[in-house]
């Protein structure tokens, strides 16, 4: 049974633009200079595009997935296909070809569920079983954000435990420019899919290494 620990970077799937302009927004009564009423408005409305952008990647019903990247001990693989359904296909094959074991940083909630949803939503059969999504079932999922934080219940207001945070502390170095999940879009729009797969890869990286630390990995051998 190979252990695949794996991260994922998504994109928005809608047109933030025109939900923006279904929103109503109003200027304060204060403003009484259509100029000003009118620099006000747009200035919310490219507010509510970014938000929209934002919240729609990290939503599989308005979102995509744009890469997978994984690092099965013996190969480290990036899935960006030309469309997510040849993505999700590649990958289905990749998991299908043995049974497997996952490790994420924080999975259980976003990367998995989201992959699943992406999955049905495309109309093809989620790899993923019960044991891959259900919560404290460490037989064939380790979520490490949930071993770090004890399911949620350790809580930090200057002590963050966010996945760049924790494997900086254990001591992971990085090369690369400091990135996250909102710089996934203009790099997208910029073309550039290198820098997203570095991005992507890394974070597996970065979760191997907390993994390694933790023992979990010498566990599963």
């Amino acid at each position: 049974m190979k252990t695949i620990v794996i991260d994922i970077e998504t994109l928005p799937a809608v047109d933030a633009e025109i939900f923006a302009e279904l929103i109503e927004i109003t200027a304060p009564s204060n403003y009484k200079d259509e100029a000003k009423i009118q620099a006000y408005i747009e200035e919310k409305r490219l507010t509510a595009v970014q938000d929209i952008n934002k919240e729609s990647a990290l939503n599989p019903l308005y979102g995509r997935v744009l890469c997978i990247c994984t690092d099965d001990g013996k190969e480290k693989k990036l899935f960006m296909g030309e469309t997510e359904a040849e993505t999700l296909i590649n990958f289905e094959s990749y998991l299908n070809d043995e049974p497997f074991r996952l490790i994420t940083y924080n999975g259980r909630d976003f990367d998995i569920r989201y992959l699943d949803m992406r999955f049905r939503l495309n109309g093809f059969e989620s790899p993923f079983r019960e044991q891959h999504i259900k919560a404290f079932d460490d037989a064939y999922h380790i979520d490490l954000y949930g071993k770090i934080t004890n399911f949620g219940k350790v809580k930090g207001t200057y002590l963050k435990h966010d996945l760049k945070t924790v494997s900086n502390f254990m001591g992971f170095a990085s090369n690369l420019e400091p990135l996250d999940g909102s710089s996934v879009l203009p790099l997208f729009l910029n073309g550039e899919l290198d820098k997203i797969a570095a991005y992507c890869h890394e974070d597996v990286a970065r979760t191997r290494l907390i993994a390694e630390k933790l023992g979990y990995l010498r566990e599963w051998i």
